[in-house]
């Protein structure tokens, strides 16, 4: 996941469960696969962080979670 987020991408829980955006290209089929497959693990992780304002690692603290979904052509929902 962190290699993700170095790469650009950004997730975030919608209605629908996990969304994310990201730079063309960075979200192959096996990294959307991977996301499906965590998805459950992914989500809680999310709110997890945000109920608790806990971060992962120091280069997270500056980069809240987006509290939407960002419309644009690289966005899916996973």
């Amino acid at each position: 996941m962190a290699d993700l987020y170095s790469a650009g991408v950004r997730l975030s829980v919608v209605a629908s469960g996990l969304a994310w955006t990201a730079p063309p290209g960075i979200v192959t089929p096996e990294v959307l696969a991977l996301l499906r497959r965590h998805k459950a693990g992914i989500v809680d992780f999310i709110r997890w962080t945000r109920q608790t304002g806990e971060r992962t690692n120091s280069h997270e603290a500056d980069a809240p979670l987006p509290t939407s979904t960002v419309h644009s052509p690289t966005r899916k929902d996973a």
